[in-house]
């Protein structure tokens, strides 16, 4: 009792003094200490699938939280059944990480989009090492499209994203369950990647052919991961060209230019918080991640998995965003606000309201999402476009 209250006043004082990144060192201090034990008993109502596999619960690691799989390795047991490492970039990058609590009575905190990482050749040794855990790895990737001579003469301006993507897929493979294509990366030309399909088509399949070349056993699923701020169009356009591409889940995460739609939050005080490469996390996150969450799931017909990956902060945020459609949930600021008890907190309450309305995460999913009525209205306006007729 005596160290975890010690843990939690260093918890504390992090959040007035230190910041995330002491508090999260003081997160990974705790769970070494093993002051923290996994559950007892986790209830059989939260299992769920995901990728074809079947999880324990359906909480999972965000990549923004852990680069090379120190968490990972100690939050698994704690009930964390899924989740990437990474971002990884091609190239390492050195620079230093800028990273501030803002209005922490909201849970809000900023991340530089410039955070420090080891580069695809050291991750490929950390992923390699992290094959041991039962959890389902992935490797979360990032292209910056610094190269690739082979999609110059590609109608698109992005060639240097595909040949980035290709590497580092091919170098992760044999030893990840899955990648993830990170899109929702605030230095990423998200316009140039989204401008219509014929960009966004050939860099999957490319991808999704590289994995099977390099793993043809057992090849690692791919997933996409975007950012909440996508209009109506956008979402359309990457629903439509991942189902054609075979894509296997969509990870909804956070903006990819917070810094502008954000910023009515911090109207007095702290606006140079907010460069152009930050972006914000935390609790105010939820309520658009949770909606982007149901229109992929009604654009998919709840054929594709869907992870919701920003503000959930307790259980019932994470039963909300079942409700809307989501297979699985990824955390991370949580983590950060109140440690590792948070996933157990979390695995024992949603047990409990699951309980409560005899449900289970696969009953459960998509409730609130209207799918029939999506689907009745998206047949009436494919009926009236068949019968349109135009007359010179």
């Amino acid at each position: 009792m005596f160290h975890r209250l010690v843990f939690y006043f260093l918890m504390y004082m992090s959040k007035h003094i230190g910041g995330p990144r002491l508090a999260k060192k003081i997160v990974l201090i705790g769970l070494k200490s093993q002051i923290f034990f996994p559950p007892k008993r986790v209830n059989p109502k939260l299992k769920t699938k995901f990728l074809g596999k079947t999880l324990k619960t359906p909480l999972g690691l965000s990549s923004e939280f852990d680069r090379d799989g120190k968490y990972f390795d100690l939050l698994s047991p704690l009930g964390i059944t899924f989740g990437e490492l990474g971002s990884y970039t091609l190239l390492a990058d050195s620079a230093k990480e800028r990273s501030t609590f803002l209005l922490s009575h909201k849970a809000i905190h900023t991340q530089s989009s410039s955070t420090p990482n080891p580069g695809i050749g050291k991750g490929t040794q950390i992923l390699a090492a992290r094959r041991h855990l039962s959890a389902v790895v992935g490797a979360s990737l990032i292209s910056f499209g610094s190269g690739g001579e082979e999609y110059k003469s590609s109608s698109t301006a992005i060639y240097g994203y595909g040949n980035d993507y290709h590497q580092m897929a091919t170098r992760v493979a044999p030893y990840v369950d899955y990648v993830s294509v990170n899109l929702s990366h605030p230095s990423m030309s998200l316009a140039q990647m989204l401008s219509d399909e014929t960009t966004l088509m050939p860099i999957l399949l490319d991808i999704k052919g590289a994995l099977y070349l390099s793993a043809p056993l057992a090849p690692p699923k791919l997933t996409v991961k975007v950012p909440y701020d996508l209009s109506d169009l956008e979402v359309k356009l990457i629903s439509n060209t991942c189902q054609k591409a075979g894509v296997d889940a969509i990870i909804v995460a956070g903006p990819a230019d917070a810094a502008r739609q954000m910023r009515s939050l911090f109207k007095r005080k702290k606006r140079n918080m907010f460069a152009d490469d930050s972006f914000v996390t935390g609790a105010p996150l939820k309520k658009d991640v949770l909606a982007l969450v149901k229109r992929f799931y009604l654009e998919t017909r709840g054929r594709m998995d869907i992870v919701a990956a920003g503000g959930i902060f307790t259980a019932q945020d994470a039963y909300e965003a079942i409700e809307m459609g989501a297979s699985c949930v990824q955390l991370n600021s949580v983590l950060l606000y109140k440690g590792p008890d948070a996933v157990l907190k979390m695995i024992k309450n949603l047990g409990t309201l699951l309980d409560k309305k005899d449900q289970t995460v696969a009953s459960l999913r998509g409730t609130k999402a209207d799918l029939e009525a999506f689907i009745a209205e998206e047949a009436k306006k494919d009926s009236y476009n068949k019968k349109d007729i135009f007359v010179d």
